[in-house]
């Protein structure tokens, strides 16, 4: 963390407990949002890969395959023949 961020979530603290309602249950998280003057981090593309990893093996653990097949349906047939055994490569070599 930078000596700026730093400086900023101290800032933001220090003015979600001046204005926080104890009898309110905003997290200190859902509070930043919602301050007008925060920017949240940008996500990273590992991070948002990582993300529908984790939404996709649930869904594959509950029997959904929907979305996968959704995103399968993008690629390009020569990664698809990729993914699978050499010995698979040359009954889908020719499709189109």
């Amino acid at each position: 963390m930078t000596h700026k961020e730093i400086e900023l979530r101290s800032e933001y603290e220090s003015t979600y407990q001046a204005y926080h309602d104890p009898y309110n249950s905003m997290s200190f998280e859902d509070w930043k949002v919602a301050y007008k003057g925060y920017k949240p981090k940008r996500k990273t593309k590992q991070e948002l890969i990582d993300r529908v990893l984790d939404e996709l093996n649930e869904s594959v653990c509950n029997g959904d395959f929907t979305v996968l097949e959704e995103l399968l349906s993008f690629l390009p047939n020569k990664y698809l023949i990729g993914s699978l055994n050499e010995d698979e490569w040359k009954v889908y070599k020719r499709m189109k």
